[in-house]
């Protein structure tokens, strides 16, 4: 009988995730600025023409990063488009997907802090602020289809994309400054319930 597969990365995917990870770490302890192509390559006993072939230059591997990142700790917002899911079963899943994330992976939450505080002037700044305005835009998105199919009340759909944006982002800076040791065990539902709440109240 033939062993199942379809599972295991092959072992390009498994260089380029080992190649990620690695960017992670660097970056979390030293910084983006201070961290090169060389230094990467270095670190993980690559050639510097074999990490090339996975990622063209730096920018191109920071943008994968930050993707890589902004997706494992983001939870799943495609489950919004099922109607059946209630804004707070949404928000809990979001938080909750973050917050076991971050607790698997401290690393990543300091590399995500370190990349959103590069300096205005900086081609990451850039990168930072189109990411974020492309969450944004796609956390709009679900809110308004969320009140244009009455599961939040209508004209509430701004004020729960910033009560949701706002607790999420409240997370990765929390996490850094004490790993959510200021937070009781329920907060994901605690918060999921409180913001559900607040969108239905008003």
């Amino acid at each position: 009988m033939k062993k199942d597969r379809t599972s295991k990365p092959s072992k390009g995917e498994a260089t380029r995730a080992k190649i990620l990870r690695a960017a992670i770490r660097m970056i979390s302890d030293q910084g983006p600025d201070a961290v090169s192509m060389e230094s990467i390559a270095d670190g993980l006993g690559l050639t510097k023409p074999l990490l090339y072939y996975y990622f063209k230059n730096k920018e191109a591997l920071i943008e994968e990063v930050f993707e890589e990142t902004s997706r494992e700790s983001g939870g799943d917002w495609a489950a919004a488009l099922d109607r059946s899911v209630t804004l707070e079963a949404l928000v809990r899943g979001m938080l909750g997907s973050r917050m076991k994330f971050f607790r698997s992976n401290p690393e990543a939450a300091k590399c995500l802090l370190k990349l959103y505080s590069a300096p205005e002037s900086s081609p990451l700044s850039r990168m930072a602020d189109k990411r974020i305005a492309r969450h944004a835009g796609a956390l709009k998105k679900v809110m308004a289809a969320m009140e244009s199919d009455g599961r939040i009340p209508p004209g509430s759909a701004e004020d729960a994309r910033l009560l949701v944006r706002g607790v999420m982002t409240l997370t990765i800076f929390e996490f850094q400054h004490s790993r959510f040791a200021n937070f009781p065990p329920d907060f994901a539902d605690r918060m999921a319930r409180r913001i559900a709440a607040a969108v239905s109240a008003r």
